[in-house]
């Protein structure tokens, strides 16, 4: 009896060495192939060539200064949807221009929302800022704007369906 359960045991311990050795292959060969954890190139021209012609064109007039084929990072747009409407805000701290005074000055940069309800995106807001980050506020789009590095100085911009407006 005892001769039979340290068998069992061996096979036991023989059966899960097996099976971590095949899962540990199977995972090698799957992340060979590409299937392990996406990587996204932290620079990539992507990010703005997959934008609308509008948008991509006051991009192209604000960093014609910067030289060289533009890069930016994820973070260069952000998007909301209201109700019938699309914004756009874009982020030019997140660029790859190596003439930073360009977009940049005094700790903060240029910052841009773009809106659309159903037809091609427009400018509607420019401003140099910390940063901008897109709200709903009672179901209406809006914008939060941080003004200044070190003091908080945050206001907030409600869209009144023709341009952005103090809450």
């Amino acid at each position: 009896m005892i001769r039979w359960r340290m068998a069992a045991k061996a096979m036991l311990i023989r059966f899960a060495i097996g099976m971590a050795l095949a899962v540990t292959a199977i995972s090698t060969q799957a992340t060979a192939r590409g299937g392990g954890m996406p990587s996204e190139d932290l620079w990539a021209a992507v990010h703005i060539e997959g934008l609308p012609a509008t948008v991509r064109r006051v991009i192209s007039r604000e960093t014609q200064e910067c030289g060289g084929k533009l890069a930016a990072q994820h973070a260069f747009t952000r998007y909301i949807a209201g109700a019938h409407i699309r914004l756009i805000a874009v982020h030019y701290e997140h660029t790859n221009c190596p003439q930073r005074r360009v977009l940049c000055s005094d700790g903060s940069c240029l910052h841009q929302v773009f809106v659309s309800s159903g037809g091609d995106y427009r400018l509607v807001l420019s401003v140099h800022a910390v940063e901008i980050e897109l709200q709903l506020v009672n179901k209406s789009p809006a914008v939060a704007i941080d003004c200044h590095s070190g003091s908080r100085c945050t206001r907030t911009l409600i869209w009144n369906g023709s341009r952005f407006v103090p809450h």
